[in-house]
């Protein structure tokens, strides 16, 4: 399911990322892709406002989650 979320995030599908975010818990949405990032460091890449939205309104604690340089999603 994540590797979904990904795809939905970097094509802008909110209606599937709304979907999957709902779905998925904090465990699920905290996975790391390839390039360390986690859903939330995805979104914040690709400009999307309103997953972004979702995401930290379903997880707030998402924001804390660091990448490998220790860097959050405050910091990209």
């Amino acid at each position: 399911m994540f590797g979904q979320l990904i795809a939905a995030i970097e094509t802008g599908n909110t209606v599937e990322a709304a979907r999957l975010i709902n779905e998925m818990d904090y465990k699920e949405l905290s996975k790391h892709n390839e390039e360390n990032f986690n859903a939330l460091h995805w979104a914040v890449l690709h400009n999307n406002k309103e997953i972004i939205g979702m995401l930290l309104a379903k997880e707030p604690k998402l924001i804390n989650t660091m990448i490998g340089n220790g860097a959050t999603a405050l910091h990209m």
